[in-house]
């Protein structure tokens, strides 16, 4: 086998387990959302000038703690308790829990 097609085959063998297919994808999502809201402020910004772009870059910055303030740790709770739930109620007092995550 040539150099280009032993390495190709060992990105495929390595790519061809569920969790590195779901990390591809993970970070394929992540990085074109990086790259629209890059498109996004540049877009904002030449349409309402300096000053406008400004008040809109604000109350997106205001939005965002104000988003983590209302969650107020709940993922993290989630993380810890439901786990300990399984182990011990089951999964009724689960989805108690994770409707109150959410």
């Amino acid at each position: 086998m040539t150099r280009p097609a032993a390495f190709f085959g060992q990105i495929r063998s390595f790519t061809a387990g569920p969790i590195a297919r779901g990390s591809i994808v993970s970070l394929t999502i992540r990085v074109s959302g990086l790259g629209l809201s890059f498109v996004q402020a540049i877009l904002v910004a030449r349409l309402l000038g300096v000053e406008g772009y400004g008040a809109a870059a604000g109350a997106l910055a205001l939005a965002q703690i104000l988003g983590t303030i209302a969650l107020l740790g709940t993922s993290e709770t989630a993380i810890r308790e439901v786990p300990r739930l399984l182990a011990s109620d089951g999964q009724g007092s689960v989805r108690s829990e994770l409707r109150g995550a959410t």
